[in-house]
């Protein structure tokens, strides 16, 4: 998030909130303060523990929006969105859905984050093979797993190993 600097910021589901306070943490520390910053979440337990962990660690830029995100999300928004991150239900259904519904709105140069993409197989989400369905359909083959930017930033050295198990993110960057 340091290195993307990202103005423009949707996120669904924050569960308790501890993705999202690091990002705006990030965000707060390269001084600064986004355009917008909404998150996503249908459970209202978790809206409060998102909040409560955002008051906790004084950000008060973020929106925390309860709902369902495909009836909540401001989708005008979603266009301008520099970084989006998805941590939400990690089936097949939910992700076809927000792959057709929301993909096609993100401009170029937005940087896509999901939650879960393991490198392994047996870890393998139906959202994964969704995902992955939809570079191949669509000729993306350049993505990046957390172990990739954090060396190609030089945040750890080339000889860094990486545990590639089940909680990985994949960062892709639109390109249209």
């Amino acid at each position: 998030v340091k290195k993307i600097k990202p103005r423009k910021v949707i996120e669904f589901s924050p569960f308790h909130g501890f993705s999202t306070t690091v990002i705006s943490s990030a965000l707060k520390e390269s001084s600064i303060i986004p355009d917008f910053f909404e998150t996503y979440e249908i459970d209202k337990e978790n809206v409060t523990l998102t909040n409560y962990h955002l008051y906790e660690n004084d950000i008060n830029f973020v929106n925390v929006v309860e709902g369902d995100v495909f009836q909540t999300l401001d989708k005008e928004r979603l266009k301008e969105v520099d970084f989006l991150l998805i941590d939400s239900d990690h089936s097949g259904e939910f992700a076809k859905r927000y792959i057709d519904e929301f993909f096609p709105l993100l401009k170029d140069g937005c940087w896509v984050v999901i939650h879960d993409m393991s490198y392994d197989w047996y870890f393998a989400t139906f959202e994964r093979i969704e995902i992955f369905n939809y570079f191949q359909k669509n000729n993306i083959n350049t993505y990046f797993h957390i172990a990739d930017l954090m060396k190609m930033y030089k945040i750890v050295d080339d000889d860094f190993v990486y545990s590639f198990g089940r909680n990985t993110l994949l960062f892709w960057r639109v390109e249209k």
